[in-house]
């Protein structure tokens, strides 16, 4: 019993230290207000795209399959390391430290897309013109919650899909269309928080989570709770989201193939 106490210790202690920097960074924008001149510059954003079709880009092994230059007269969102494909969305999104933490710089470098990050995690993501401070709520009863005023702020929903979502509702999108949501994950434990050893398999790119990048387990049924009030959100505004995933695993969302989903209508 001695042995296995002092496992979690050393466990506890290994976790507080590597999470101690974003720990201190959530308290302190908890408890502070967010800044009116962020939530005035994400308000500039609202109904930008009213009634118009976007893509939602995830990032699983299918997006390999999709031929995404097709997409270039389309407004996009994607998200995390989606420029490991040479592809520069019209918007970006990030809501995880880890991900942020492990590829600071190279997020801090990226041009060309409107990024919206959480201020939380703004202490290793340099600042510059084109990105916008979200006040993101990661700890919230009831879950999910899902956020029509973006400006003001946004919810936590156990993906950064989810984040995307509640920003293309913001933005105003009668349809989202998502492509690379394959809902399926191959992971060697279920602990929170995993160091990788290998190759990624769950992402388009060997790299994403490759050797030495951390990410947080994916709980699926989380992420599924998350997209049924978005689903629900949409749909009682009159408007709509639909997977255009090539063998997705996510029975959500109505399903449509790519082909059709680029046709104009």
């Amino acid at each position: 019993m001695v042995v296995k106490w002092e496992e979690m210790a050393k466990i506890s202690w290994d976790r507080l230290r590597h999470n101690l920097r974003f720990e201190v960074s959530y308290l302190i924008q908890s408890l502070t207000s967010f800044p009116a001149k962020e939530q005035t510059k994400i308000l500039t954003f609202r109904n930008r795209h009213k009634g118009e079709t976007g893509f939602l880009i995830a990032n699983g092994p299918s997006l390999n399959e999709i031929n995404l230059d097709l997409l270039k007269g389309f407004p996009t969102i994607g998200m995390n390391r989606i420029y490991l494909k040479d592809f520069s969305p019209t918007y970006y999104v990030l809501e995880d430290h880890l991900v942020a933490e492990d590829n600071a710089k190279e997020i801090s470098g990226l041009q060309g897309s409107a990024m919206f990050i959480p201020r939380d995690i703004g202490y290793c993501i340099k600042d510059s013109k084109n990105i916008h401070y979200v006040n993101f709520v990661r700890r919230y009863k009831p879950f999910p919650q899902f956020s029509r005023d973006f400006h003001e702020k946004a919810y936590w929903g156990g993906t950064v899909t989810f984040l995307g979502l509640q920003l293309a509702y913001f933005l105003g999108f009668k349809k989202i269309y998502i492509v690379g949501l394959d809902h399926s994950y191959k992971t060697p434990s279920r602990d929170r928080t995993i160091t990788s050893q290998i190759a990624d398999p769950n992402h388009f790119d060997p790299r994403y989570f490759g050797p030495g990048k951390r990410y947080h387990f994916p709980d699926l049924e989380i992420m599924e709770m998350s997209y049924r009030l978005a689903k629900e959100v949409f749909e009682r505004d009159g408007r709509s989201v639909l997977n255009a995933t090539p063998g997705t695993k996510l029975d959500i969302f109505e399903k449509i193939s790519f082909e059709k989903a680029i046709k104009p209508n």
